[in-house]
């Protein structure tokens, strides 16, 4: 079963659409952000996603990055200083988030939550989105057509807040 992951290392993002903002999430998704799997690698499904799901993982990454930020923040405000910094959380993992003080644990649980309803509302599961992520690793090409999706949304939310 796939796994999903908040991140336990978070680049500073300046979160106002902008270029900066896309080229910060697409690094974040093709390596920092975690999606695990105890299925061999040849075993994973490699489809190529049609462009109506890009448009759907970008839109997910785009509205999911405000909210990981202030999670991941607000998580490590509960972590004692003695203990370090926050513990790679994988939301399907029960031990990862069992390991987190009570007040941390809530926030993941929380996150997790609305990650994956984000997900399922825009028409991806969690399966597919992570085969997306999985995709995207090893696809230059893909990795382009998002970064070029995240500046189109952002652009026509900028247009829209005109």
């Amino acid at each position: 079963m796939k796994k999903l992951s908040l991140l336990s290392y978070f680049h500073q993002i300046r979160y106002k659409p902008s270029l900066l903002t896309a080229v910060t999430i697409i690094s974040l998704v093709c390596t920092t952000l975690v999606f695990n799997s105890k299925v061999e690698a040849q075993n994973r499904s490699r489809n190529v996603p049609s462009r109506e799901e890009l448009k759907n993982y970008a839109e997910v990454l785009l509205k999911m990055e405000p909210l990981r930020q202030r999670a991941f923040d607000r998580i490590k405000k509960t972590i004692p200083s003695n203990r370090g910094s926050v513990p790679k959380i994988v939301c399907n993992d029960k031990n990862s988030i069992n390991g987190l003080p009570n007040q941390a644990r809530g926030i993941a649980v929380d996150f997790c939550r609305n990650y994956q309803q984000l997900v399922n509302d825009n028409d991806l599961g969690i399966d597919r989105f992570n085969e997306i992520t999985d995709t995207l690793q090893d696809n230059a090409d893909l990795k382009d057509d998002i970064y070029e999706m995240l500046i189109d949304i952002q652009n026509d939310q900028d247009d829209d807040s005109e």
